[in-house]
This record gives C-alpha cells, structure tokens and sequence, in this order.
C-alpha cells in the first residue's frame, strides 16, 4: 500500500509553477527572482510571510484552513502537504524551502 500511495504521490504532485522546472527543485518556486531562501513573500501578495495569515491566497484564514496547498484534499488525509512529489512520512522538508 505504500509503493502505492509513494507511486500516485509522485504522479499526481509532480508540481510546477509555470516554469518547466519540478517545485522540488526550483529553488524560486514563485518566479519572483529572489531564491526561496531569502524570500519573505512566498506567494507573492505583498504581505511578508510572517504577518500572512493567508498564505495561499484563498480567502480562508490559515487557522481555519484545512486545505493549505488548495490540491482539494483535505490536509489530513493529504499523502503529500506541500506537493513536492515526497510523501509526508518520508518528506524531511515539509515547506519545500531549501536551507
């Protein structure tokens, strides 16, 4: 069941942010010309990330979100939150910023 659940993670999450390049190793995954390790406005709506309390834009509150990477799967049914292709019990990066 896990090659499964592994093989359609790898499938389905193979994501890309418009630029022909896998977001698992874009290190500028919103296109903004500043390397994700040093951005501080990942989605790129003006308001730094620390004071975002909607980081992806959808209208809903963080707190109150249950769909934070908006792929319509509930995050706790979510084989792979942050849609870099790993699945979460083998993702050491969870917020696909490289350090």
């Amino acid at each position: 069941m896990k090659k499964l659940l592994l093989l359609l993670s790898l499938t389905f999450n193979l994501a890309f942010a418009n630029d022909g390049i896998i977001d698992r190793y874009d290190f500028d995954r919103d296109n903004d010309g500043i390397n994700d390790r040093y951005d501080n406005d990942m989605d790129n709506d003006g308001i730094t990330d620390r004071f975002d309390n909607d980081m992806d834009n959808d209208g809903i509150t963080d707190s109150y979100d249950n769909d934070m990477d908006n792929d319509g799967i509930n995050d706790r049914y979510d084989n792979d939150r942050d849609n870099d292709g790993i699945i979460n019990s083998y993702d050491t990066d969870h917020d696909n910023v490289v350090w």
